[in-house]
């Protein structure tokens, strides 16, 4: 009678290791989108309100309405 020595298959090997991997991957990703959501939250805020507080209850749109209407950006965004 032959016995079988009890192995782990591939996947069950490298499932702790993905896991590793992907949790730093998920890191690294917010690492790198953060600036770019303070940038977003920043360019909603008034004026007065940039330094105050990280979470605002009131959003401002009228900067990126008059960014938008100041700049020529049809010009600005057309390929040469």
């Amino acid at each position: 009678m032959a016995t079988f020595a009890l192995r782990q298959t591939p996947r069950q090997v490298r499932t702790p290791r993905m896991v590793q991997v992907h949790a730093a991957l998920v890191l690294l990703g917010a690492v790198f989108l953060a600036p770019w959501v303070w940038l977003a939250m920043t360019s909603l805020k008034p004026e007065a309100d940039i330094f105050q507080a990280v979470l605002q209850r009131r959003w401002v749109l009228t900067d990126c309405a008059q960014c938008l209407t100041h700049f020529p950006f049809a010009l600005y965004s057309a390929t040469p």
